[in-house]
């Protein structure tokens, strides 16, 4: 991206430019009216034993729901539209649900793992977990 600017010094008009190393693809933060940070983008891909979930919001942050079904799931994972550069910080925490366990999630550049410590429901089924991702520089 290169910002041009014009500065006018003694009657003489002096070019320059500033270029920034960003992937093309990068989208960039925005503010919403109330000024709130909102992240651009699609929400992350479940894996294909997780298609069924509802997904919601970017690889930055959002939010996912687990059908209620017969089939026992303890852990999910989520693959990022665009990989993060090294392995992101992610944070999970439980929406709502009758859970009375542990949500745990391990991440890489391409994606997360949500898992699933719950003694008495042993299962993600009925689950709704909030995600947030950063990246952290090295």
């Amino acid at each position: 991206m290169t910002f041009i600017k014009k500065i006018l010094l003694e009657g003489i008009i002096i070019f320059f430019s500033i270029f920034f190393n960003v992937p093309t693809f990068a989208a960039p933060l925005k503010l919403d009216a109330n000024g709130h940070i909102f992240y651009p983008g699609s929400p992350p891909i479940p894996e294909s034993a997780c298609s069924d979930v509802f997904v919601a919001g970017t690889d930055n942050a959002g939010f996912f729901q687990v059908p209620s079904q017969n089939i026992t799931r303890t852990h999910c994972f989520f693959t990022f539209r665009q990989p993060y550069s090294s392995k992101p910080s992610c944070l999970v925490s439980w929406g709502s649900g009758g859970f009375v366990g542990t949500v745990t999630i391990d991440t890489d550049p391409t994606g997360f793992l949500v898992s699933v410590d719950d003694p008495v429901n042993e299962s993600l089924n009925g689950a709704f977990i909030n995600y947030q991702c950063v990246a952290i520089p090295l």
